[in-house]
């Protein structure tokens, strides 16, 4: 939810502004807000695509997965594609 405040105009009537979520895009999985990049290793670095906390799956101390990678790494430990 994003946050809201009060303003009050000059003619005494009271205006609701609601402040968005600058700076945090969405999670690439749910479209949610991300708080978190995927850490998935890539031949170009990491993965980085923006996860929430609920879609980020932790493999790790401070290292986090989108939700399909596990399943990856899990088939090219197992010798597969």
């Amino acid at each position: 939810m994003t946050p809201c405040s009060y303003v009050k105009l000059p003619d005494g009537s009271v205006a609701i502004v609601k402040h968005g979520c600058r700076g945090l895009p969405p999670c690439s999985v749910c479209g949610g807000r991300a708080g978190k990049l995927c850490d998935f290793p890539t031949p170009k670095g990491s993965c980085d695509a923006p996860l929430c906390g609920s879609c980020a799956r932790r493999v790790a101390p401070n290292v986090d997965h989108c939700p399909s990678h596990p399943i990856a790494q899990q088939a090219l430990a197992l010798g597969g594609a």
